[in-house]
């Protein structure tokens, strides 16, 4: 039997929508996959969506898709920026430097740090590094469209229990 979960989404960047996106991705996830994998990628889908609100482009729609794929559950998060916006450049310096780290947790563990010491001017970059550590997933970005950005984090666990690679 094949795994099928899909999930699509298009909504208001509108702070209030993120919550009720939450569970409703954490019931779906809830279908093929464990308590603590449902917390895990209902918070990567809250994360995700926070991101696109907090750096997107006013008024505008953002997409959010969860779906299977190779046994992983995949949530992607589609958003417009403005031209130029500095957002995208942080974002794509901090996934780079997110897979940098051979184990998420050193990486978790360098961002705190970073929060900690005051070195984290224009933004502490924890919402993508709790995407791979405390959600289990990689993460990475496109930015290829103009005025465009979206990241994708896929689950390292498999639906049957397993590490994906």
């Amino acid at each position: 039997m094949t795994e099928r979960l899909e999930l699509r989404l298009a909504l208001p960047a509108i702070w209030e929508r993120i919550d009720p996106v939450r569970e409703a991705v954490r019931k779906l996830v809830g279908v093929f996959a464990d308590e603590d994998l449902q917390d895990a990628l209902s918070m990567v889908s809250a994360e995700l969506l926070e991101n696109a609100v907090k750096y997107g482009k006013p008024s505008s729609e953002i997409r959010l898709s969860v779906g299977v794929s190779s046994g992983s559950i995949v949530i992607e998060a589609t958003n417009d920026v403005e031209p130029g916006s500095a957002h995208v450049h942080s974002l794509e310096e901090r996934v780079r430097w997110l897979q940098a780290f051979d184990d998420p947790l050193e990486a978790y563990t360098a961002a705190l740090e970073r929060v900690y010491t005051g070195d984290a001017a224009g933004g502490s970059g924890l919402g993508i590094v709790r995407i791979a550590y405390e959600g289990g997933c990689k993460v990475r970005c496109d930015t290829s469209e103009p005025s465009r950005v979206t990241v994708t984090a896929r689950s390292r666990r498999t639906l049957t229990g397993g590490t994906s690679t």
